[in-house]
């Protein structure tokens, strides 16, 4: 499969927030029936290591009778966190993610 980062957004509210969540979209076209991944990089590095999040973005993920997963996030560091989508089939699924600093770390 192939996967293309497309956007990101680093928070513009001051003190707290801005320090605290960035967020984008990613596009990952996989290859059926494995697990795709796609290394994503933060626009600005956090202090330390943030809680990622990260679902499906519109449409339906799962029509046609295609086996679809949830998307998980996993190797999260301070400069990015690596995605990763099963489908049964090829269908191009866009994610979205938010990474977030936990309470207190900033």
């Amino acid at each position: 499969g192939t996967a293309a980062s497309r956007s990101h957004h680093v928070s513009e509210q001051p003190g707290y927030l801005y320090q605290m969540t960035q967020g984008g979209l990613i596009t990952i076209t996989p290859t059926a029936g494995t697990t795709t991944t796609l290394d994503v990089t933060f626009p600005l590095p956090f202090a330390v290591k943030p809680y990622v999040l990260i679902g499906y973005h519109g449409g339906s993920p799962g029509t046609g009778g295609s086996q679809v997963r949830p998307p998980g996030a996993y190797n999260e560091s301070t400069t990015g966190f690596t995605a990763a989508v099963y489908r049964g089939n090829t269908t191009s699924t866009e994610l979205v993610w938010l990474a977030i600093l936990p309470w207190g770390m900033v």
